[in-house]
């Protein structure tokens, strides 16, 4: 019951304003956090990410987990199983130029929807680590296809230049 009142706090406008700051200054969400706890899964690190909106040629911000491929990164476009895209993947897709904050670090990016037997792999991968909550989202989100943006950044975090 607390959990559910601090999660509608915490994912309201003013709320989401506090979570950017708060992983821009320690590299931490208390959204994922709640959203981890609710779903009984350990704490994903997370990430500020900034994108260019699609139609207004404006910088959007959003907080979102991520997990590692190598030297890149990767974000899952579910919205919770949602019919459409989440803003920041169709804005990844019209824009590829984009910034992730990890670890307190801005690190400069190109975005892009992985495809084919990427998609797979990278799927498989999740499914294989027990985030079994994804394959309940991609059947509420049918026919939709729920994006995996690759995240390459253009220089390593922590890098100045």
């Amino acid at each position: 019951m607390l959990q559910k009142f601090l999660f509608s706090i915490v994912v309201s406008k003013p709320g989401t304003y506090f979570d950017i700051a708060l992983v821009h200054i320690t590299g931490w969400s208390l959204i994922t956090k709640l959203v981890t706890l609710a779903q009984k899964r350990p704490y994903q690190s997370s990430m500020v990410f900034k994108t260019i909106g699609a139609k207004s040629g404006q910088i959007r911000t959003c907080v979102l987990p991520y997990q590692r491929d190598g030297n890149r990164y990767f974000v899952v476009g579910s919205k919770g199983g949602a019919k459409t895209d989440p803003a920041w993947a169709i804005n990844a897709r019209a824009n590829p130029s984009c910034w992730m904050y990890i670890n307190r670090k801005r690190v400069p990016a190109r975005a892009y929807v992985a495809q084919g037997e990427e998609h797979e792999r990278i799927w498989q991968r999740m499914m294989d680590a027990g985030v079994e909550l994804y394959r309940e989202y991609q059947k509420s989100a049918l026919p939709r296809i729920i994006p995996i943006v690759i995240l390459e950044p253009l220089r390593a975090p922590g890098k100045n230049k």
